[in-house]
This record gives structure tokens, sequence and C-alpha cells, in this order.
């Protein structure tokens, strides 16, 4: 079975039980806060999940080794709805554990797999290594500032690159050949033509070097309490990115809605990554354009593809489909509704949970379309997956 045929169900699950929250609180249903727990299940859970299943599918065919094993996936399962069941404890400590054992798993996965491999990797690949270091020490030291061992600061900077860092350096690291071909700008990822190789064989490597430094030291500038020029620094960064690699100056040459969509949700991250520099004092409000517009609808536009190529259905439903842009549309109505919800101090909560039922009725319609072809697979795509 491919990894994502079980894990991309576990992260919609995820999605609603971290934006469900909101809605409760947000109408006086009930008085537990979901702040407490709703970073976990949407980063450690939704966000951990596709990420898991994208790349123990993906990687094997990038790298032309064995496929994801059944104890693999079975192990990144059951870590992921320990992450979903820990999130609602008082103690923070286990849900930090759980999570930083999801990317250790992952991190095991990938290992074998660039040993063994048959090709060679792009060099901005260096970026999914901290991606998922940054998935592994996060937690471990907001679990360790938990128990007093390591002093708030440190627990600051684990917070800071697990929620904001992890993800988006994966999301750097793979989009760098992945985005470009899913808008019809590159080849497919796993063809490396002969000037990628000869950069990776005489290790020019100092431009992604470069990338995962500043982004990375922009944590810890903004832990040394400089936040805007943290926020500026790690800005920086992702725009090389986006401009060098992603050329979100471009339309996406490929026809139709999901090439569309998702070169958007580049253009989402790509700006929302400024909003906490330019105001600092709602970075939390900004970031909702990177983590809504930008992460949410990147995923699902990605994992539209994978349901689509690896499920053997054909690729027809994403230049016809109009559930996308429907989905899109409104997580785009989420984002703006949560974003301007600083606006309104006096109903702020509401809006905080017209957004969260907003994410979740787009989570749905895309699930209603899009998860029967994840289940079911035709006969034909056992031969590619």
């Amino acid at each position: 079975m491919s990894p994502y045929r079980v894990l991309f169900p576990l992260g919609l699950i995820a999605a609603l039980l971290g934006a469900s929250a909101w809605i409760s609180f947000g109408f006086n249903l009930t008085l537990d806060y979901p702040g407490r727990f709703h970073p976990d299940l949407m980063i450690g859970g939704f966000l951990a999940s596709f990420a898991s299943g994208f790349l123990m599918t993906a990687i094997p065919k990038f790298t032309q080794t064995a496929h994801a094993r059944l104890f693999e996936v079975i192990a990144a399962c059951v870590a992921l709805v320990l992450v979903f069941m820990s999130s609602f404890l008082e103690s923070r400590i286990y849900v930090h554990l759980l999570s930083s054992a999801v990317f250790m798993l992952i991190a095991i996965f990938a290992a074998k797999r660039v040993r063994l491999r048959k090709t060679q990797l792009p060099k901005f690949f260096l970026l999914v290594g901290l991606g998922i270091a940054m998935g592994i020490f996060g937690p471990i030291l907001l679990a360790l500032n938990e128990f007093g061992i390591l002093p708030n600061a440190l627990g600051q900077f684990g917070r800071l690159i697990f929620t904001q860092g992890a993800i988006l350096a994966l999301m750097m690291g793979v989009g760098v050949k992945l985005l470009p071909a899913l808008m019809g700008w590159a080849p497919p990822p796993d063809e490396v033509n002969s000037s990628e190789i000869q950069d990776i064989q005489s290790k020019k490597y100092l431009a992604p070097a470069l990338v995962a430094s500043v982004f990375t030291i922009g944590f810890a500038i903004e832990v040394a309490g400089h936040a805007q020029l943290g926020y500026l620094t790690r800005a920086l960064a992702v725009s090389y990115i986006a401009l060098a690699h992603w050329k979100i100056w471009r339309r996406p040459k490929s026809n139709g809605p999901h090439a569309f969509w998702l070169w958007l949700s580049t253009l989402s991250v790509s700006l929302g990554v400024w909003a906490p520099a330019l105001w600092p004092a709602h970075a939390v409000d900004g970031l909702h354009l990177v983590f809504i517009a930008g992460f949410g609808l990147m995923i699902l536009m990605v994992a539209t593809r994978v349901t689509l190529a690896h499920g053997g259905h054909g690729l027809d439903l994403e230049k016809k489909s109009k559930i996308l842009s429907v989905v899109a549309w409104l997580l785009l109505l989420s984002t703006a509704t949560r974003v301007i919800a600083i606006m309104m101090p006096k109903t702020y909560n509401h809006h905080l949970a017209y957004a969260a039922l907003i994410w979740c009725v787009a989570i749905l319609l895309w699930a209603s379309v899009f998860l029967p072809k994840i289940l079911k697979v035709k006969p034909t795509s056992f031969t590619k997956d």
C-alpha cells in the first residue's frame, strides 16, 4: 500500500480536529482555549501527515530505491495517531516527544534510501534535510523546556523552528524541482539534467547552504529579542527560493485550475512571510496567510496530483474539476477572515470561528472528491506504486 493512501486521510482528520475547536470556542460552546493544542494538531497532525505521506511516496521514486514497507507505514500512522491523542493532554511533553518521533521516522526512512540511491538528488534537497531536522529537534527543545532542563529562550527557539520552520523548509527543498514541474516550467523532479549533475558532483552547495543558514539564523535573531529583524531575515531566504526557483512572477504554463491555484499558493507563501516583518505587532495573524492560503492550498494541490497520478486515475480532474477552484476560493476566504479578525476586536473570536468553519468546509469538499480516489486505486496503478 502506498503511504499516501493512509497518511493523507489522517491529515484530513487532523485538519478538521485542529480547526473545529475554534468553532466551538468562538461561538462560546466551550471554554477550553484551543490555542493550547491547535498548533500541535495543525503542524504535528495535518501538515506532518501530508508531509509524511508525500515524502514516503516520493522519495523512493526520486532515489529509485525500495518502496515503503508495511511496517514503516504502520509506524508512521501509529506515531501520528498518538500525536492527535496527546494534543489534548494538559501536559505538552508527550505531544512534543511524539511529534519529534514522527520526523525521526521520516529521517530514518529517507536516510536508508538516500544512502542506496541510484540517481543524484538536486542540491537544494539539503533544505529537506533541514526541515526534517527542525521537525526532530524543535519538539525536543520544547519538551526539555517543559521539563525545566532548558531555558525559555531555547524552548522558544524550538517552538519557532517546529511551527514556522520545519514544513516551510521541506516545501522549499522539494518545491525547487516539484513546483515548477507541476506548473509546466520544468521536467519531472525525478529527472536531473546534466548541468545539475555537474553542480552536484562539483559540490556546489553554497547557495542551498546559505539559504539554510540565513533561514535558521532568522529564528535565532527573533529569540534574541529582535523579532522584526528575524522575520525579515527569514523572508529574504524564502524570497530567494520563490524568485530564483519557484519563479513566482510567471503564471503557470500548464492550463487548468490545478496549476493556477498551485501558483497562487506559492505567491501566498512568498508574500505571507513578509507579513510579520511589516506587521510585527500582529505577526501571528499575518502568518495565517502562509498557513492557510500557502501551506493549506499548496498541500491540497500537491495531494491532488499524488492521488491522481499514483492512483492511476489520470490527470483530467486537474484541468476540469470545478471543485478545486471552489476549495481554493474557500481557503482564500478563510485566510481573509482570519487575517482581518485583528481589526475587529469585539468580534475577534467569532471571526476565528468563521475562518475555521470555512476551512473545514473546504477540507470536506476536497475530501468528498479525492478521498474515494485515495482509498480506491485503479489496478493499472499498482506497477507505478
